[in-house]
């Protein structure tokens, strides 16, 4: 059987990845947040940590892992990147045919992780801001606060992806007073470092730290960095007319 909790070496969660992504024995669940977003799934293992699975294609899917691994690599422990790794999508039982020849198994994270050592007092909040998978994005709570709703209602996510019906601004205010500096000092790194281009807040997960008294940050969907063909044009010369 798998563990319940994910390890913290590097390669022992690689490897807790691989098989939940291989494990039929349990639910896959499709999931789609917006219609710009990639086909994604979750799969829920009869035993082990909940996964997602996304489809990508080969560069996007590269920089997605090389994200991580550059994370581990400055920063050692507790990384603010999701874990994940790269399989071929042909390696995956049971998913729908796909022309993506990728795909990301991500380590699903929600807001009360089963790492946490004790309720603590952010514990009631964390269950109201949590969604129908048990998880929350910074972008969401907000989205979800009454403030949200009327000064942005056409992108109130769906029913699933929402928080809590009694989530207030006082609630969504009280996240933002708790988020842990260290995480943010941390993604900020790794947001220089790896040229997000799309870093913003729906990208940005929140989970409670391990004592319950505050929210870490937590970076998903990072294949849209580095520079890439056709990007950052501007730092080229090449189309300037002068000598």
């Amino acid at each position: 059987s798998l563990p319940a909790m994910a390890p913290d070496d590097p390669a022992e969660m690689d490897a807790l990845l691989a098989a939940c992504a291989a494990r039929v024995d349990g639910s896959t669940t499709a999931m789609q947040p917006h219609k710009a977003s990639s086909s994604v799934m979750v799969r829920r293992p009869a035993h082990g940590p909940a996964v997602v699975l996304k489809q990508r294609g080969p560069r996007e899917a590269r920089r997605e892992r090389l994200v991580l691994e550059l994370s581990r690599l400055v920063i050692g422990a507790n990384v603010p990147v999701a874990p994940c790794i790269v399989l071929e999508s042909r390696a995956i039982a049971g998913l729908p045919k796909t022309r993506k020849l990728c795909i990301t198994v991500e380590l699903l994270q929600p807001v009360e992780p089963a790492s946490a050592t004790a309720p603590g007092p952010l514990a009631l909040l964390a269950r109201r801001l949590a969604n129908s998978w048990g998880c929350a994005d910074l972008g969401t709570a907000y989205l979800c606060s009454p403030q949200g709703r009327r000064s942005m209602a056409k992108f109130t996510p769906k029913k699933q992806f929402q928080c809590g019906k009694d989530w207030s601004d006082e609630d969504f205010a009280t996240v933002l007073a708790h988020l842990e500096v260290q995480s943010f000092e941390r993604l900020w790194l790794v947001h220089v470092l790896t040229m997000q281009e799309d870093a913003g807040a729906p990208n940005l997960l929140l989970r409670l730290t391990k004592d319950g008294t505050a929210f870490e940050l937590v970076l998903t969907d990072t294949c849209d960095c580095f520079p890439g063909e056709r990007r950052f044009d501007y730092l080229s010369d090449s189309g300037s007319s002068s000598s």
